[in-house]
């Protein structure tokens, strides 16, 4: 569910029509659900059917989940490319300084208490993904994260 969705429970809050979809919903077989603060994971199977053959099927993906998980781990190596990618922000640095000091005065009025301004950045990469994701990781340590 995207932040807009709000609007439909909150009827103060105006749905912005800005393209973006309100949500994205899966039917999955099988779901893995990180707990980081815990260092745990939990595993759940939808078992489709009460018969004996879809729990069978359910019990061999789980098993296959656990055989994966209990498996090495391949890290990739980093890809090393010869010029930094170009990334391109969402929005300009003077676009991004008004929603700061909006932001600053809804916290003085009393509105909010926290907001925390963000943008997105876009563009290609050679770069491994979960390289990536460990790389953002280390730079973005929060107190509810667990590393």
């Amino acid at each position: 569910m995207s932040y807009d969705s709000v609007s439909f429970f909150e009827p103060r809050i105006r749905l912005q029509e800005d393209g973006d979809p309100l949500g994205s919903f899966y039917l999955v077989s099988a779901l893995l659900v990180f707990d980081h603060f815990q260092r745990k994971i939990k595993i759940i199977i939808l078992n489709q059917k009460d018969d004996s053959a879809s729990v069978r099927y359910s019990k061999n993906l789980l098993e296959e989940i656990l055989d994966a998980l209990r498996g090495p781990v391949r890290i990739p190596h980093s890809t090393v490319v010869d010029q930094a990618a170009d990334f391109r922000p969402n929005m300009s640095q003077s676009e991004f300084e008004k929603i700061v000091e909006l932001s600053r005065k809804h916290i003085y009025a009393g509105d909010v208490f926290q907001i925390v301004p963000s943008q997105a950045l876009s563009g290609e990469t050679y770069a491994d993904s979960f390289q990536i994701y460990r790389a953002l990781r280390m730079l973005n340590r929060r107190r509810t994260c667990s590393t």
